[in-house]
């Protein structure tokens, strides 16, 4: 690999330092107090941390570190979300024709395991973007697979089917009931962020989604947060159910309502056209069953376990909860 240096610093006191390295390799806007404040500071999983890049004494690459709870195989365990990968224009042009091992962002995510691993922790785990995901397949040790974008056409042309005995509503407070329904979550999948109350209020707190709650008997049986997303796009993003069977059918419903009343009310030249969402293997059949289709997108999910104790089988990530904002 070329001659870079490397460091690990808390992402809470880089922001000055990182602003324009931010301004030169995105089109994100300003790297504000506030975009630190929430993704870095009072993130739920604790404070992120940012790993640099340095190429002759000036910075030349970022990626940040967000720390997440994630339930493997019944058990919580600690791990890491590397985002926001910032390589420097410069930099970019000079990767060109190199072979992807020697890439910079390559050393800061090697730099950046090690340190964890040295803690102790025993995950990384991301949704890359696309122009990443080549990179970060070399990686040894790392599994990797994708997930369909299934697609249904708005507004809706049939009415919804709707059992009597659920009820739907805005969602009012973030109390222990989604505590207890993101652990019903986690025993039905090998492997996934743990989606409590605060994990949930704090993914909902930007992007002005609709959080949908579904009851049954007074029972929270079923959450789901679903947004716009792109200009002619509806989007369901976390989706919670008691069971992969009645109450998941019950909550896409509502979901899928949400949407279509959306739809109807969009009066812009580009209305909704379509509303999507990340296909998991148990969620599947119910969208199938309920007409969506396969899009012309994939989620790639990378899961580079860092312990040697940990099997592929542990994590495999076709076994994954995985939803399209995280």
């Amino acid at each position: 690999m070329d001659s870079y240096d490397f460091e690990m610093v808390p992402a809470a006191s880089s922001r000055d330092r990182l602003a324009p390295l931010w301004a030169r390799a995105t089109e994100w806007g300003e790297l504000t107090a506030e975009l630190i404040q929430h993704y870095a500071v009072e993130a739920p999983g604790g404070p992120a941390s940012v790993v640099t890049a340095a190429h002759g004494g000036e910075l030349v690459g970022a990626t940040f570190f967000v720390p997440v709870r994630v339930m493997m195989c019944g058990k919580e365990v600690k791990a890491h979300r590397p985002s926001a990968f910032l390589l420097d224009p410069s930099a970019r042009l000079g990767m060109i024709q190199v072979d992807p091992a020697r890439h910079p962002v390559m050393g800061m995510y090697f730099f950046a395991a090690e340190q964890f691993r040295n803690l102790g922790d025993a995950l990384l785990v991301t949704i890359p973007n696309p122009r990443w995901a080549r990179v970060l397949k070399l990686i040894p040790g790392m599994h990797y697979t994708m997930f369909p974008l299934m697609s249904l056409e708005l507004p809706l042309r049939e009415p919804l089917p709707w059992n009597d005995a659920y009820h739907a509503q805005t969602l009012s407070t973030f109390d222990s009931r989604i505590d207890e329904l993101g652990r019903h979550v986690a025993k039905q999948y090998n492997c996934t962020i743990l989606r409590d109350a605060r994990y949930i209020e704090w993914k909902t707190e930007r992007g002005d989604p609709v959080i949908t709650a579904i009851e049954r008997n007074g029972d929270l049986v079923g959450l789901v947060a679903s947004r716009k997303r792109g200009d002619r796009q509806w989007m369901i993003c976390d989706l919670l159910a008691v069971d992969s069977d009645e109450a998941l059918t019950m909550t896409l419903i509502a979901a899928m309502q949400v949407a279509h009343e959306r739809a109807r009310a969009d009066k812009s030249p580009e209305p909704l056209r379509k509303v999507g969402i990340l296909g998991t293997a148990l969620i599947m059949p119910v969208l199938e069953q309920l007409g969506f289709r396969r899009d012309q997108y994939d989620f790639p999910l990378a899961v580079h376990p860092l312990a040697s104790s940990i099997s592929r089988e542990d994590v495999a990530p076709e076994r994954w909860y995985v939803s399209a904002d995280d």
